[in-house]
């Protein structure tokens, strides 16, 4: 696998990127389709930061927002 990091300040991009390690072949958070990101094929709303995404799938998905807090928890900056 072949990735590469650009550093662009948070102030410019308006927030950072953080990861969440797959935990395994069978961990819940890996599994297809993804679709629980905003924006994602028109099927939800896009914001392009968390706070206003995350209060608008608490709002109008909360089971998508349950997911995604599971996502946050194990996040690593």
């Amino acid at each position: 696998m072949h990735c590469f990091k650009v550093h662009i300040p948070i102030e410019i991009t308006g927030g950072g990127t953080a990861v969440c390690f797959r935990e395994g072949e069978d961990d819940e958070l890996y599994k297809p389709p993804y679709i629980n990101m905003p924006g994602n094929g028109g099927h939800w709303e896009f914001y392009n930061d968390r706070s206003h995404a995350e209060r608008y799938f608490e709002e109008k998905h909360p089971q998508i927002a349950h997911f995604r807090k599971k996502i946050y928890d194990r996040e690593v900056s």
